[in-house]
């Protein structure tokens, strides 16, 4: 199973590599190996603490880069509010997420009266304008990002004997990922959702055609279809929510 599942990812991958070498493409290859990881089998406790350490890392840069007038207050909440929503999908539990969207949006706190004032001016821009200020907003949370990410990544990589505590290992691709996510635009999103749909239909039609030519028995290749079918439904909800 796992041999056959390689070789299917493989035959997804030669199918996407055949396009120029582009962040697009490099993103999508990175999506279709990350099918092949094996689950690993991780402390809670100890993802949580560093977690822990890592928002802390995160609020402080925040409130340097605000103190040192590098970003606004306005920017700076803007930016630990999409994090926290961010953080909320790492965690299952349904009263830790009601918790934090409490604190998050209590509704008599300044912060939510803030936010409730930006989102009226907000509605009331429309058309062409409304996308570009949209796209501003994005692209100044794309530069706040960078300084957090790159602090969080200097201490998991001093972490001690990071790479027996596939704990930091977890960590890490939670942070790698979302910055990625930070620095994809929409029309970069819709190519990678193209490719991805051409790699998934590459894998389908591979393990159809191993069975067909009898390599491969049909409950091997049912196994590999439910499997398949999981990934790519994995990722429809991810994209869904980013």
């Amino acid at each position: 199973m796992d041999k056959a599942k390689e070789d299917t990812i493989n035959a997804a991958i030669r199918l996407i590599s055949q396009h120029s070498s582009n962040p697009n493409t490099i993103a999508v290859i990175h999506t279709l190996n990350s099918q092949q990881l094996a689950p690993v089998v991780v402390d809670p406790q100890k993802v949580n603490e560093l977690l822990e350490d890592t928002k802390r890392i995160e609020k402080e840069t925040i409130k340097q880069m605000v103190a040192t007038h590098e970003i606004s207050e306005m920017l700076a909440a803007d930016y630990e509010r999409t994090a926290a929503l961010m953080y909320r999908r790492l965690d299952n539990g349904l009263w830790q997420t009601i918790l934090d969207y409490w604190r998050l949006f209590m509704p008599f706190s300044q912060a939510n009266r803030n936010y409730r004032k930006r989102k009226r001016q907000f509605r009331k821009v429309t058309g062409e304008k409304r996308r570009t200020e949209r796209e501003r907003w994005f692209t100044d949370l794309q530069r706040v990002s960078k300084k957090p990410f790159e602090e969080i990544s200097n201490y998991l990589a001093n972490v001690e004997d990071v790479f027996e505590h596939p704990e930091v290992l977890v960590v890490r691709s939670f942070y790698d990922q979302r910055q990625r996510n930070w620095n994809r635009t929409r029309d970069e999103q819709i190519v990678q959702n193209q490719l991805l749909t051409r790699a998934f239909q590459e894998e389908y039609t591979y393990v159809q055609n191993r069975v067909l030519d009898g390599s491969w028995s049909r409950q091997l290749g049912n196994q590999l279809f439910d499997d398949i079918a999981n990934d790519q439904m994995l990722y429809i909800q991810r994209s869904l929510e980013e």
